[in-house]
């Protein structure tokens, strides 16, 4: 599911940042396709053998694709400042690269004994999957989600103005999610945690918001309804953190919540974001 996500993620962004600001549309960069997808198969190949020479082609070559996309986002200027106002996901977009960054680094490191030279004393596979989760895809999901949100619903968000302080609570709390198994720290998950949770909250809020009450019902479409319901589905393992984080069994075995936060995640919320923009990119390219 990170794979189909992925590659749309990075054939999308492109296109859809440089038609916010007013910017010629991109040509198709197959040295960005080429290093992705050959990545991705060197990978496939060389971590079922757990094979170093494969996995470290394969994660290099994701690597410097996930980089060249970067400075490619962060080389798209408007025609006018007007223009550059806009996009208020491409900041969301920038920072999940990043994190996508890190985590394709820590991945790759895994498996090929990098663990010690990049200070990690925590859990190496978490801290992968936290930088790709709550890093990577929860910031440029909400990317879509704040461009997109007018183009579904015809109507702007309750409160544009919480976008800004919802970007930096969800990149501050990605980044202490990221950095809490790297130290084994659960006082930084917990930190962590919280805002990200915060920011989701509030997103949530200023979404349902405009689609109450039966004047907004045609805003009400199955697509929208996708997109609301796959952040309930994020609440599940977002609402067990605490539980996790501090072991705190009680009714709740903690490890059990944990084994099952995958299935909440890739099959409530990634799958189902997918089942709203996939059919809307196709569409509309």
């Amino acid at each position: 599911t990170l794979g189909v996500m992925t590659q749309l993620i990075f054939g999308v962004l492109p296109t859809l940042s440089a038609k916010y600001h007013g910017a010629p549309r991109p040509k198709m960069r197959w040295d960005i396709w080429l290093l992705l997808n050959g990545g991705i198969a060197f990978l496939l190949v060389g971590m079922p053998l757990v094979s170093k020479i494969p996995i470290i082609v394969g994660g290099t070559a994701v690597f410097i694709a996930t980089t060249l996309l970067f400075i490619q986002m962060v080389g798209i200027r408007g025609k006018s400042e007007k223009a550059m106002a806009v996009s208020n996901g491409r900041k969301f977009y920038i920072s999940g690269l990043f994190f996508f960054l890190i985590g394709v680094l820590v991945g790759t490191g895994y498996f090929v004994g990098w663990v010690d030279p990049l200070g990690i004393i925590g859990d190496a596979g978490e801290a992968h999957i936290h930088a790709n989760n709550w890093g990577f895809m929860s910031l440029v999901f909400v990317g879509f989600f704040v461009d997109l949100y007018p183009v579904w619903t015809k109507r702007p968000l309750s409160n544009p103005k919480a976008i800004t302080p919802i970007f930096w609570l969800m990149t501050f709390g990605a980044l202490g999610l990221v950095i809490s198994p790297w130290i084994s720290s659960k006082i930084v998950a917990a930190l962590g945690a919280l805002p990200h949770t915060v920011a989701n909250i509030w997103l949530l809020v200023i979404a349902i918001k405009p689609l109450l009450g039966e004047a907004n019902k045609k805003a009400r479409t199955p697509g929208i309804a996708h997109v609301l319901v796959s952040y309930f589905w994020l609440f599940a393992p977002l609402s067990m953190a605490p539980f996790v984080i501090f072991n705190i069994e009680s009714s709740l075995p903690a490890s059990a919540l944990e084994s099952t936060t995958p299935q909440a995640l890739i099959y409530g919320w990634l799958l189902q974001f997918g089942f709203a923009i996939l059919p809307y990119f196709f569409y509309r390219l």
